[in-house]
């Protein structure tokens, strides 16, 4: 396996300067950060400033993913990838992004911190909520044992598939990309990029909306996998609503942004549960402690039953107050 990039390497590598995280100083993890856009800005403008806003927040936790313990860094990092994708599709008949390494790179980038993340999530989050209802303490250790070994064991696999993706280099090339305008010689672009964005910004919105909308019909009879659908429409929405909030003359709507971060974090607890269950899952399988033989089977049986328990219950009267307010909106942009 390729030994993953120190800190201090990625720092020199890292490109364009104005976007480094200094050599000398263990940054925080970063958040994202509002996008100030100009009332004047084209489309394209406007999508630079996005991709280069979600790409510095990549960098910036990049150092700590590849040598903090905090799970933090891996958190924020994949949020900046999953806004970069959101921007992407957003603008991707005005500033389309070609097949080719750029795509490749921000997949491969996006599959290595999947499954480290998922794993934080059943060991700093599910599982402690569990924790207090289980009375058997030493099958609960020998559980968390497994599960922590597991995790560690994803975590050194991300940082070599980090290593091998080059994340500099990708950084390097995205960025020169941006600087290009490439994308105005693409076959595939079928709008002006030079368009004036806050019009094309409203129109972007109102056609999110009407998807999320058609998306949420039948809430309480959905599947889980409709659900997990419903679950993208809405971060989708989310984070372009963000994206477009700081445009100059844009209308307030805390109250919109508010539901939707309430239906995505509800959606995304339901995903958390589903998930744990299929990682547990194959922890009773592959490991002696955790098995039918082992002290632990108790504690992960326990665990299961709990979050099939939870699958079945009726939804949180906030999230169906939250679907309500979005279904009846009519939000002017």
């Amino acid at each position: 396996m390729t030994k993953p990039p120190t800190h201090r390497e990625t720092e020199l590598k890292l490109a364009p300067p104005a976007h480094r995280v200094p050599a000398f100083e263990r940054a925080a993890p970063v958040p994202v950060a509002p996008v100030r856009l100009p009332g004047e800005a084209s489309v394209e403008d406007g999508f630079v400033a996005l991709c280069t806003a979600c790409l510095a927040q990549f960098q910036g936790n990049l150092p700590g993913v590849l040598e903090d313990g905090d799970i933090e860094y891996v958190h924020q990092a994949r949020v900046a990838l999953q806004r970069l994708r959101v921007a992407l599709r957003l603008c991707r008949r005005v500033c389309p992004l070609p097949q080719g390494e750029l795509l490749a790179g921000l997949r491969a980038l996006a599959r290595a911190l999947g499954p480290v993340r998922d794993w934080d999530v059943l060991c700093c989050v599910t599982l402690p909520q569990i924790a207090p209802a289980f009375d058997n303490p030493p099958a609960w250790r020998q559980l968390m044992r497994s599960v922590e070994a597991r995790r560690s064991a994803a975590r050194q696999a991300m940082r070599g598939a980090i290593a091998q993706a080059d994340p500099a280099a990708w950084l390097r090339a995205f960025h020169r990309w941006l600087a290009q305008r490439a994308w105005r010689s693409e076959p595939a672009q079928q709008a002006a990029p030079q368009e004036p964005l806050q019009p094309w910004a409203a129109r972007a919105l109102q056609a999110g909306h009407k998807k999320l909308v058609r998306s949420a019909r039948d809430f309480a009879r959905q599947s889980p996998q409709q659900r997990h659908a419903l679950r993208l429409w809405v971060k989708r929405q989310r984070y372009a609503t963000e994206f477009f909030e700081t445009l100059p003359g844009a209308a307030p709507h805390a109250k919109y942004r508010g539901c939707l971060h309430e239906l995505q974090s509800s959606l995304g607890r339901a995903n958390d549960a589903h998930i744990a269950r299929v990682l547990l899952g194959h922890a009773l399988e592959g490991d002696p402690g955790v098995g039918a033989a082992g002290q632990a089977h108790g504690a992960s049986r326990f665990v299961l039953g709990w979050l099939a328990r939870q699958a079945v219950e009726p939804a949180d009267p906030g999230v169906l107050k939250a679907l309500k307010f979005i279904r009846k909106s009519r939000p002017a942009w």
